[in-house]
């Protein structure tokens, strides 16, 4: 598994912070954008929106690489009445109409398998349209985690 941790600068008047223990679910997501997007464009995007910066905590590009985005102690905005109590994972690219690569759904794996034993409160790990009205993390991605018993 390979995590890098871009540099990323955030604004912390938008940002809410939040003991580790807090912690107690994983929550999939896709880009729904382009493949090879990262989390250095992503945040741009963000922060040009008027936002805090890039809302997931991790970020797992293409080539199956995990970004390190926001950090666990701050709170994610990445699903809306559930951000609090969870980490963000999203996937670069569309699973509304492609799959995601095996890099990705490999370090996917690992990475929920490392949060898992950092976290042990972690219960319950689902896809974004488990908890708001939304395709994410679109159907291939979806359709994978149940599949591969990621899922909780």
């Amino acid at each position: 598994m390979e995590l890098i941790c871009p540099i990323l600068v955030f604004n912390m008047d938008k940002i809410q912070l939040r003991p580790l223990t807090a912690i107690d679910t994983v929550i999939i997501h896709h880009t729904a954008g382009g493949k090879y997007q990262d989390a250095e464009e992503i945040h741009q995007v963000h922060l040009c929106n008027g936002w805090a910066g890039i809302g997931y905590n991790y970020l797992i590009k293409y080539n199956g690489v995990i970004e390190k985005c926001r950090l666990n102690n701050m709170v994610g905005a990445h699903c809306s009445g559930f951000n609090y109590n969870s980490l963000g994972i999203a996937l670069t690219g569309n699973f509304e109409t492609e799959e995601p690569s095996k890099a990705q759904k490999t370090a996917l794996s690992e990475l929920i398998t490392l949060l898992k034993d950092s976290f042990p409160k972690i219960r319950t790990i689902k896809g974004h349209n488990a908890f708001n009205a939304t395709a994410c993390p679109g159907r291939f991605l979806d359709e994978y985690c149940k599949e591969a018993g990621l899922y909780e």
